[in-house]
C-alpha cells in the first residue's frame, strides 16, 4: 500500500532573470496510514512552505522547482492539487483563531465543509458537524456546534478537516513519535 503522503527531494523557490533561487531544498518523508509526523525546525526553515506545496497553495512567485509529492500514490501537480484539497488532503493551520470566522458558529463552518465536500445539506450536514466535534473529543458537542470558544478552536479545525473528508475513522492515529524531516533548511 502506498504511503498516505510521500515527498521526495522537494525543492521550493522561484526563478527570475538572475536564475533559480532555492529556499527549501531536499525535503523527503513518507507517512503511512495511522502515523503521526511532527515536523520541527527553526522559524523560516520551510515547514509551512513544504506543507503548502503539498496542497498546491504556494504563494506567488514561489513554485515547486524539483522533487515529487504523492498522496496515496497519486502525484500532486498544479493541475491535480485543487481536486485533492479538502477531500484527500487538508491542513490545520498554526493559528486556529484565523482559521475560523467569528461571525459564524463552529457548527455552521464544519457543516459548510461537509456540504462542499460530501454533498450533505441542512440537518444532515449539521449532524455530521456535531459528530466530527465528538470525534475530536470536544465536550458537549451539540452545544459547542452552536457557538465557539477560543480554547476549542484547534479541535474544531481538526473536526472540520475530518468531517469534510467524510472519514469514519480519524483523529486517533497510532502515535509513532516525532521524527525530524530530513532536509528542511533555508538557503540564503
Amino acid at each position: 500500500m502506498p504511503a498516505v503522503l510521500e515527498i521526495e527531494n522537494l525543492r521550493i523557490g522561484w526563478t527570475d532573470s538572475a536564475g533559480e533561487h532555492v529556499i527549501v531544498d531536499g525535503v523527503s518523508m513518507a507517512i503511512q496510514a495511522g502515523e503521526i509526523l511532527g515536523i520541527v525546525g527553526e522559524s523560516g526553515s520551510g515547514k509551512t512552505l513544504s506543507m503548502l506545496a503539498v496542497l498546491g497553495l504556494l504563494p506567488a512567485p514561489l513554485t515547486v522547482l524539483g522533487g515529487s509529492i504523492h498522496i496515496s500514490g497519486s502525484p500532486v501537480t498544479p493541475a491535480t492539487a485543487p481536486g485533492m484539497r479538502g477531500k484527500r488532503a487538508a491542513m490545520v493551520f498554526q493559528d486556529p483563531m484565523t482559521s475560523l470566522n467569528p461571525v459564524f458558529t463552529v457548527g455552521a463552518q464544519i457543516a459548510e465543509a461537509v456540504t462542499l465536500h460530501q454533498g450533505l445539506k441542512g440537518r444532515a450536514a449539521m449532524d455530521a458537524a456535531v459528530d466530527a466535534l465528538r470525534k475530536v473529543q470536544v465536550p458537549d458537542p451539540e452545544r459547542r456546534a452552536a457557538g465557539a470558544r477560543a480554547a476549542r478552536r484547534a479541535r474544531a479545525c481538526s473536526a472540520r478537516v475530518g468531517a469534510a473528508r467524510g472519514e469514519r475513522r480519524w483523529g486517533r492515529g497510532r502515535r509513532v513519535g516525532r521524527r525530524h524531516a530530513e532536509g528542511l533548511r533555508r538557503r540564503g
